[in-house]
């Protein structure tokens, strides 16, 4: 599996780099030689390079300010390229738990300048740190909204042929797929638990949903594989049969202004997508493309291992969740419209949203957007409770010693910043190092 890389696994390649003669070297050129000294770009197949290469380029940018904030690397320098201070010379990077050591060190500047900042800013404008928090994710929600199939809607007439929505978990992936569903064939009621009513009715008609969560072996695959074909099967016959129809009807009624009817439209969800199961759609798969569609300019059928000859009609949509859109492997990106799913602060019925952008903006700093707490989990229901909220599900998701340590502090400073949560909740560490948040004693 693809190593999921973080802003401190960069750390010591940059100082290593740097002190293998690489010092005063252009930033590109160092990241270039990062790239080759941890032999990434065998990790990712050609079509999926480029984009992760972007990501790849943008955690060692955040590695870089971290290194010069620890005094690693020359904050100014009159001279174009990265220049290692006298500590970061110093650093030897082949004594025993270099890189564990390095990243402790570093954690601890970075967070030492962060709290200064923050607790000076909170002291001299009181709860204006919150709003600063609120106002650059809202910049980023905004963003998202743009993109966001709703907006979409209006701005184009159709709808894409293959939808992947992707982001965090508990964004409400399942639920966009769902009204992008009702929408798609034409049934919209503009109520959101009756579209759900009518996408339940839809089911086994015109909608097909499969999971794709957890481990698929061989045999359940080519079992979707089967699922997939006959769908598309149906969704051909029906498409035939009413263009068969459209062309009866005009040449009886010889007229040249004779407007046909759309045929039905279907829609195939596979609903938590992973790269061990994207072989789902089998041969098929390469049709995937509109542009090969059934009377599309480059209209293209395959002949399948069992003989039959097999097309994807215009009529089909194919819908897809996944938590990262990097897990979608098989060549399947470039016939994707994607759509990243964030955590949304301004719906109704969220409980401490604030807590929670708060909270996330820090994640994603640190852990990347794909790690981000979704929104729903904070839904007002007759059985939600913070605490245990936090304590078994938000908590062991930062099981791992290292990250439970930086998930520490960002909990701790989210619970105190936050107004819906300061003087209510604070965090405990026992002596194992396990976290849980209980109510405040003051």
């Amino acid at each position: 599996m693809t190593k999921n890389y973080r802003i401190r696994d960069f750390y010591a390649p940059i100082l290593r780099t740097l002190q293998d003669g690489a010092d005063g070297r252009s930033a590109s050129d160092v990241v270039q030689l990062i790239i080759a000294l941890l032999n990434i770009e065998t990790e990712r197949s050609p079509e999926l390079w480029g984009n992760f290469r972007l990501k790849i380029k943008n955690k060692i940018r955040i590695a870089r300010v971290h290194l010069t904030q620890a005094e690693f690397l020359h904050a100014n320098i009159t001279k174009k390229g990265l220049h290692l201070t006298h500590k970061g010379q110093l650093w030897n990077g082949k004594e025993d738990n270099a890189d564990e050591k390095l990243m402790k060190s570093i954690r601890v500047e970075v967070r030492r300048e962060q709290l200064a900042h923050k607790s000076s800013y909170a002291i001299n404008n009181q709860g204006q740190i919150v709003k600063q928090f609120k106002q650059n994710l809202q910049n980023l929600q905004k963003k998202t909204t743009q993109r966001s199939i709703y907006n979409r809607k209006q701005q184009t007439p159709t709808f894409a042929k293959t939808t992947l929505f992707y982001g965090a978990a508990h964004t409400g992936k399942t639920f966009a797929a769902i009204q992008l569903a009702v929408s798609i064939l034409g049934v919209d009621s503009g109520d959101t638990q009756k579209n759900k009513q009518i996408f339940r009715e839809k089911q086994g008609q015109n909608i097909e949903i499969i999971t794709g969560f957890g481990q698929i072996n061989q045999a359940e695959i080519n079992g979707f594989n089967h699922i997939f074909k006959d769908f598309a099967k149906k969704a051909t016959l029906h498409f035939q049969a009413n263009n068969k129809e459209n062309n009866k009807e005009k040449t009886e009624k010889n007229q040249q202004d004779n407007q046909q009817n759309k045929p039905e439209n279907f829609v195939f969800i596979v609903d938590g997508l992973t790269e061990l199961d994207v072989n789902i759609f089998g041969e098929l798969g390469t049709l995937l493309d509109e542009t090969k569609r059934i009377g599309a300019i480059d209209e293209l059928s395959l002949r399948l291992s069992t003989g039959e000859l097999v097309a994807l009609p215009p009529n089909l949509y194919v819908i897809i969740t996944a938590t990262s859109n990097y897990n979608v492997y098989g060549g399947l990106l470039p016939y994707l419209e994607q759509i990243e799913m964030l955590p949304k602060y301004n719906i109704e019925r969220l409980l401490y949203s604030d807590f929670l952008q708060i909270l996330n903006q820090q994640i994603a700093e640190q852990f990347g957007h794909e790690a981000m707490i979704g929104h729903t989990l904070f839904i007002e229901n007759p059985q939600f409770e913070f605490m245990r909220l936090l304590n078994t599900k938000i908590i062991p998701l930062f099981a791992e010693k290292e990250d439970r340590e930086i998930f520490r502090e960002q909990l701790s400073l989210a619970l105190f910043e936050a107004e819906s949560t300061k003087d209510k909740y604070e965090l405990l560490e026992d002596e194992f190092g396990f976290l849980q948040v209980v109510r405040s004693a003051r």
